[in-house]
């Protein structure tokens, strides 16, 4: 195992291109995804000839987790040769262009003629941009038979938040927690950034202590501030319209549309199978 400092004086070439790995998509951790960033793509020079054209653009290429990435530039189209240089004979053949990290270069990789081609093989080094399906005794190369085999990748990316459950307590007024019995009670929350989104549902059973005075829920995360409003429904019979507000910096209240705090009595008794449930986003310090 090796630690070091990226950027530093005696640093070598390889513990650069480590540090630079660790920029785009993972393949593993420290191993960045060979492929295009941009561009690259393979086309018939514009009248069909021995050559291809390979637009300018970006790749990324990783061999082995010690020798780092290598991101590879072409910042201008190249026309390559192939068929001159290695014309057609009698049987088909299969070439592929690739770029090139051993010689920073994009290059012909030229096939077996076969009577059924297969791909010549290529190093970890190499970043596969096409496949040319020659024909027997072809002199050109139209783009029927070019086949694009470029595999995107990105810069790395924070994964999306996912969502998380939490305990929610859930009260009356002066703080007496209430009992779910046989009902259900659940909460969920994700995290992005300094943001949270919480999600409570609750579902009354006929043994359900509803208490008599408003209703109290517990958030996952202290909220920074009181800034905070989210919807929600109380599902009996017609569903009514619930606004969630915060009260403090860890207790949600609900409200009804004319800004009534909801409670057994408001807006009406609910009974076993109706359900409570809200959405509420807010921001942590």
């Amino acid at each position: 195992m090796s630690e070091f400092k990226a950027a530093t004086s005696g640093e070598s070439e390889a513990q650069w291109r480590q540090f630079l790995a660790y920029l785009f998509a993972q393949a593993n951790t420290g191993t960045a995804s060979t492929g295009v960033l941009a561009g690259l793509a393979v086309a018939q020079t514009a009248t069909a000839s021995g050559s291809v054209v390979v637009g300018r653009g970006a790749a990324v290429v990783q061999g082995s987790l010690t020798a780092g990435a290598s991101p590879l530039i072409a910042n201008a189209d190249k026309t390559l040769d192939v068929l001159t240089a290695s014309p057609m004979g009698g049987l088909p053949r299969n070439d592929l262009v690739i770029f090139n990290a051993d010689t920073a270069a994009i290059e012909a990789v030229i096939g077996t003629p076969n009577a059924s081609p297969t791909d010549p093989n290529v190093s970890a080094n190499h970043v596969k941009l096409a496949r040319i399906r020659n024909a027997a005794n072809a002199t050109t190369i139209p783009n029927g038979s070019i086949d694009q085999l470029a595999v995107t990748t990105t810069l790395g990316v924070a994964a999306a938040p996912t969502w998380q459950t939490y305990p929610v307590v859930w009260s009356q007024s002066g703080g007496t927690t209430l009992v779910v019995g046989s009902g259900t009670l659940s909460g969920k929350y994700r995290l992005s950034g300094k943001e949270v989104t919480a999600q409570v549902a609750l579902t009354r059973a006929a043994d359900t202590n509803v208490g008599t005075a408003y209703y109290t829920f517990s958030l996952p995360v202290a909220a920074v501030d009181l800034n905070a409003t989210g919807g929600g429904l109380l599902l009996k019979g017609s569903p009514k319209q619930l606004a969630a507000q915060l009260i403090n910096a860890t207790t949600v209240v609900l409200v009804d549309t004319a800004g009534n705090r909801i409670s057994n009595s408001n807006p009406g008794s609910w009974a076993a199978g109706d359900a409570m449930q809200f959405t509420i986003t807010y921001f942590v310090p």
